[in-house]
């Protein structure tokens, strides 16, 4: 097995598969962790002073080299990527409260040209097309707007984004440059979404703070790079799209006008557009001051340069990958955890604006003349005609998965603790930039401003052999003091990652250092959670305390501090602080398990095993594909008519469906076992191509038979296909609606979209192409021509549908 290790330098190593992926070997650690900030000095502070803005209520922006300020407050912007022309406009609003509801505070979008201008001089605002809409109930639920105008998105669209007629135009060599053939098309495009968003800017009170020119502007020269760039945003700023921030992405060596552009960066765990062959242990598990992912843009034949010009402006990303989507040539398989170690690293690296592609997935709407999907016939990757899941935290179809989840109590920390982390500066221990790809080295660093701090630490690594770090602590000098901690020598375990806080102010009550992980804040509640098994403690200063009780914990003092461990984290754990100003704090750790599961709104902490809570006014509506739900509650807030039970400071409530079964099953009207296609590759491209289309009539065929009948009152019904063959396309009375390529996980699909318009009276047909035991493709980590089988793999294994049960339950508050 060959691996890939990317990072600024390229080096191939060879292991063994029998030692890969993570066997549980153990590592002690002989000496503490040393984090030496006594000669610790700040960076200086520089404000960009063309970024900055004032909205309608007086309310300013501004942005320096090291963060976003809202009113002189240090602010982490989190956004996550949707697609709305990728996603049916009536269920906009939900998707935009799903995503309000996991605690980021943005909602960033391409605006795919190509999907609004098919036809030159034929412009499309309406519909699942409506930008306006779209941002406006973005505004209605006070979330904030990050528009990416292109003119280029890629975003595995057709040409990126550029329409047929434009491409066909600019043949001549003149596509994305200053050239009057795309520049006079591109100010008419920039006009055209002006108009949609006029009035909605934050100079105006509206959403929009940020917008992002361009996407991956490699070419440099006359007419190029850092002309088309200073081009684009003069004719931005001509139709009125004036923000406090302009954005580029920094990755492919772009050239940008500092101080009037950002750079922002991203990181994937793994890659649809690599060569099939490869493995990657990717580079962004690993903590580094380097921002640019060596691996990023590497299907247009680009090799990254590692400037140091972007230390003078504020790390953002926009591409923190949440998923990966699937090439023909190339499927991967991306876990939650994956999707979490990577964006907490991004944020112990210096990362103060974290933006993840895709947070939502979506499904490509189909042009007038052509397809826009992207393929590898237009000189980028084949991919599947309509899916956009990228394996996202929330599915293509609204699912919520969980990967939402792990990203809820990372957003919930840097919302609420964001104003103290983001003047703080990370500090990456030398071993760890000398050999960030040794495993038996522990991932860590610090984010500190000199006497306080955030400890990072990660131990989950796609791709690489894992260890349990075993009787660790760390150490933290300061000018005035030592920390270590914990007070006893603990083990990591693999897939673990955590932050930790030293010397943190929690109100007047100096935190010395816990060892469980801050979540958020209700009133004058801290909630945190345990991570893993390790043992949980909080030290606290002795001043300002006068005493200290609590549940499910043990307490001592000494002459400076009060150490309290957590005997069992969950729903009946708590600590109460009376504090000698009269005043009292107290603070709660959730489980691990139980964290996933908890969401915020209107200061009030919920938790539930559902799949996810859905809050708008004065409702709660919870989706869920079990019958049996429970629902806590925490700060005095009742659910009328609903079973419910105290457990600690919590009432729980019972929420209970009516099973409803949905019966389905399939019969195979074509084997399809011996079919042989050949190798389709386009031009001198070694990635293999899709087959041509009259091969779906040749393979395995099935009908599928379900009962719709109870739609009408579910939310959805799931329909999950397991399969293992190469690809698969679905057909509703001869149409082709949807397809999928093979990676490993069942095929599920919502019944309720994808019959949107149409009568549930519909004929439901697969059609499958197999993998062939020489097919150069890589599945979820194999090779498929490394299995060295003999047959073809091609089977139907089961079809199940499942419902999705919802409940709309009426908020009322109790009697104080």
């Amino acid at each position: 097995m060959k691996i890939k290790f990317c990072s600024s330098w390229m080096i191939l190593f060879w292991v063994s598969s029998m030692n890969l992926f993570g066997q549980n070997n153990k590592l002690q650690v002989k000496e503490k962790y040393t984090f030496d900030l006594s000669n610790y000095k700040a960076d200086s502070i520089i404000y960009l002073d063309k970024m900055q803005g004032v909205n309608a209520d007086g309310r300013v922006m501004k942005v320096n080299n090291k963060y976003v300020e809202i009113d002189g407050t240090p602010w982490i912007p989190t956004y996550g990527e949707i697609h709305f022309s990728r996603y049916p406009e009536e269920l906009w609003e939900e998707a935009i409260l799903k995503m309000k509801a996991s605690g980021m505070n943005t909602i960033s979008s391409y605006i795919f040209w190509n999907h609004h201008e098919e036809i030159e001089g034929e412009w499309e605002w309406t519909g699942n097309k409506n930008l306006r809409k779209f941002v406006e109930l973005c505004a209605k639920h006070d979330m904030y707007f990050f528009a990416r105008i292109g003119p280029w998105c890629h975003g595995e669209a057709r040409y990126g984004g550029h329409p047929d007629w434009l491409v066909e135009r600019c043949k001549n060599g003149t596509l994305r440059s200053t050239h009057p053939d795309y520049l006079n098309a591109v100010d008419k495009l920039y006009g055209q979404i002006a108009q949609q968003l006029d009035g909605l800017y934050w100079k105006d009170g509206g959403p929009i703070y940020a917008i992002q020119l361009d996407n991956e502007n490699w070419e440099h020269g006359p007419g190029k790079g850092i002309y088309l760039m200073d081009a684009e945003k003069e004719l931005a700023v001509k139709h009125g799209m004036n923000v406090p921030i302009y954005t580029c992405t920094g990755w492919a060596n772009t050239e940008f006008r500092q101080g009037e552009i950002i750079p922002s960066f991203g990181g994937y765990v793994d890659y649809f557009w690599s060569e099939a062959q490869d493995y990657y242990r990717c580079p962004s598990f690993s903590f580094s001051e380097v921002r640019v992912d060596g691996q990023i843009g590497t299907d247009m034949g680009l090799k990254q340069r590692f400037d140091v010009k972007y230390i003078d402006n504020p790390y953002f990303t926009c591409e923190t990958g949440t998923g990966m989507h699937l090439a023909y040539h190339r499927r991967t398989k991306i876990t939650s955890d994956d999707n979490a170690a990577v964006s907490m690293v991004k944020m112990g690296n210096g990362c103060n604006a974290l933006g993840l592609f895709m947070f939502h997935g979506g499904r490509n709407p189909m042009g007038k003349n052509t397809r826009l999907n992207e393929r590898l016939a237009d000189g980028y990757n084949d991919i599947t005609v309509f899916s956009h899941d990228w394996q996202a935290a929330i599915g293509e179809f609204g699912q919520v998965r969980s990967t939402y989840h792990k990203y809820k109590t990372q957003f919930e920390f840097y919302e609420q603790f964001g104003e103290q982390l983001a003047p703080m500066q990370p500090i990456i221990p030398l071993d760890i930039e000398a050999d960030a790809f040794n495993s038996r080295i522990l991932q860590r660093g610090i984010r500190t401003n000199g006497e306080s701090g955030f400890l990072f630490v990660n131990n989950h690594i796609k791709h690489d052999t894992l260890y349990q770090f075993e009787e660790v602590q760390f150490k933290v000098k300061l000018k005035e003091e030592e920390l270590t901690f914990p007070s006893e020598k603990i083990n990591i375990p693999p897939h673990s990652y955590f932050i930790w806080p030293f010397n943190l102010q929690l109100d007047d009550v100096l935190l010395k250092y816990a060892t469980v992980q801050p979540f958020t804040r209700v009133g004058n509640t801290y909630v945190f959670f345990q991570n893993k098994d390790i043992v949980s403690e909080f030290v606290f200063d002795n001043d300002g305390v006068k005493s200290i009780e609590g549940n499910n914990v043990e307490i001592k003092k000494n002459q400076d501090n009060y150490y309290v461990k957590v005997v069992e984290a969950g729903l009946q754990n708590y600590i109460n602080l009376k504090l000698k100003n009269g005043e009292q704090l107290q603070i709660i750790t959730l489980s691990e398990h139980q964290v996933m599961g908890a969401y915020i709104d209107n200061d009030y902490l919920y938790i539930t095993d559902a799949e996810s809570l859905i809050f708008k006014e004065d409702q709660i509506e919870l989706v869920s594909e079990n019958i049996n739900n429970q629902l806590s509650i925490f700060h005095k807030k009742l659910l009328s008519d609903i079973p419910h039970k105290q457990e600690g400071l919590f009432t729980t409530y019972q929420i209970d469906f009516e099973k409803i079964d949905i019966n389905a099953d399939f019969k195979i009207t074509q084997k399809g076992k011996k079919l042989k296609m050949p190798q389709k590759y386009v031009g001198d491209n070694v990635r293999l191509s899709e087959p041509d289309e009259k091969y779906f009539d040749q393979g395995l065929m099935a009908d599928l038979n379900m009962d719709v009948s109870a739609l009408d009152q579910l939310y959805d019904i799931r329909l999950n296909v397991d399969y293992k063959a190469s690809c698969v396309r679905l057909y509703l009375n001869d149409e082709f609606v949807h397809d999928n390529y093979y990676n490993g996980d069942v095929w599920e699909l919502s019944v309720n979209q994808l019959l949107n318009g149409k009568s549930k009276e519909q004929s439901w047909q697969v059609k499958f192409l197999p993998l062939q035991p020489d097919d150069p493709i890589y599945v979820a980590g194999t090779f498929w021509p490394d299995l060295k089988l003999k047959k073809n793999t091609l089977f139907l294994n089961s079809v199940e549908a499942k419902a999705v049960y919802s409940k709309k339950i009426k908020l009322t508050k109790s009697a104080q």
